[in-house]
């Protein structure tokens, strides 16, 4: 999935950046930045909503802004779920 400059996916957590890069390699390598979202703990997924407070981490969520700042899609989806490229990049090519 090539980034485009109108609009970007990147998916973000709320573990350190390194942390961040063994789990790409876990998922067999993902194509869009990984955002950490350490300290303060959460605070961007809040923003989003997918900030999970009973548990103490954020959904595992794919996100997409446009150029405007405005979310136009949220992917919210298991821990061990693999997220669907494809689609991620359906929702991009809508923003373009």
């Amino acid at each position: 999935m090539s980034l485009r400059s109108s609009c970007f996916a990147l998916t973000t957590g709320a573990r350190s950046s390194f942390r961040h890069s063994a789990a790409s390699g876990w998922l067999g390598g993902v194509q869009y930045p990984l955002c950490s979202d350490y300290w303060p703990h959460g605070k961007v997924t809040q923003a989003y909503g997918v900030f999970n407070e009973e548990v103490g981490r954020p959904e595992r969520a794919i996100i997409v802004v446009d150029a405007e700042g405005i979310c136009r899609y949220v992917d919210v989806h298991q821990l061990r779920e693999v997220p669907d490229e494809e689609e991620i990049a359906d929702e991009l090519k809508k923003l373009t």
